[in-house]
């Protein structure tokens, strides 16, 4: 009798070890499952804000460089008054002579400015363009580009895919009204490169770090 009355209570104490046993595993797997959650929520929050902090300061610089650069292309000077000589000029041996001494300054301007891609000249009654640096894709017009942002004289527009029949990245570019003497449909538009969201944290990213904890 004293037998069974041992063996009954021995059976209890491991039935109640192994449920304690159990019970800890499971509150300890449960905390440890919502405290890494946490942990790489967090992680990935701020490389998302820190991303985002990088591609604004981006934008901006991109932004204040076309506008300083663009200045130079677009207000009354010395680029202005060649082009406007370029344009009335009919004898070909001096427009060519013009065309030449035009785009080598123009090509010292981008030269000066690596981050500056295509540039050209463009005449919105004639929907042509002239004086560009690069080759410029066929499908080219202002008029299918995604507008950023517009201020009097100028507009930003972008991301999107490179008018350089060379490069398909992604650029930043703007489209800046000349002060062209008796025309109002002279515009000068410049490309440049923008790089935007690199190293950010993702859910695929914390699969290779944590795999027990993602399905």
């Amino acid at each position: 009798m004293k037998t069974g009355v041992f063996h009954d209570f021995k059976s209890k104490n491991i039935y109640h070890f192994l449920f304690s046993s159990l019970v800890s595993f499971i509150s300890i797997s449960i905390i440890s499952y919502f405290t890494i959650n946490s942990i790489l929520s967090n992680k990935i929050e701020t490389g998302i804000r820190s991303n985002l902090k990088q591609v604004t300061l981006s934008l901006e610089k991109s932004i204040n460089s076309l506008n300083h650069i663009s200045q130079q292309f677009a207000y009354e000077g010395t680029i202005v008054r060649e082009l406007d000589e370029l344009m009335r000029t009919e004898e070909p041996f001096l427009r060519m002579k013009l065309q030449h001494q035009f785009k080598k300054k123009l090509n010292l301007i981008t030269f000066t400015n690596p981050d500056i891609g295509l540039t050209l000249y463009y005449f919105g009654n004639d929907q042509k363009y002239q004086f560009e640096n690069l080759p410029v894709k066929y499908s080219f017009s202002p008029k299918k580009l995604p507008l950023f942002a517009g201020y009097y004289g100028i507009s930003y527009y972008g991301p999107h895919e490179s008018f350089n029949r060379l490069d398909n990245r992604y650029v930043l570019s703007a489209l800046r009204k000349v002060d062209f003497p008796g025309r109002d449909d002279v515009y000068v538009y410049i490309e440049m490169g923008l790089q935007l969201v690199q190293n950010m944290p993702d859910r695929d990213q914390s699969k290779i770090i944590f795999p027990c904890y993602f399905g």
